[in-house]
């Protein structure tokens, strides 16, 4: 469980440093950088969270 946590942490450090990047170029108007960065963001955001699948049978009729 522990390890899911770094992960989770990870990729949100990552999120929140491309976003910020994304802002800086973009007042530096560096806009390809921008949307570079931006684009990563959404990317990571994409991508699926850890979970648990969990199986329920349920009686049949």
């Amino acid at each position: 469980m522990h390890a899911n946590l770094f992960w989770i942490a990870a990729l949100l450090a990552v999120v929140v440093y491309c976003i910020a990047q994304a802002v800086r170029d973009f007042r530096a108007k560096r806009y390809g950088w921008a949307i570079a960065a931006a684009a990563s963001a959404v990317v990571v955001l994409t991508i699926p969270w850890p979970t648990h699948a969990i199986k329920i049978d349920l009686p049949q009729r």
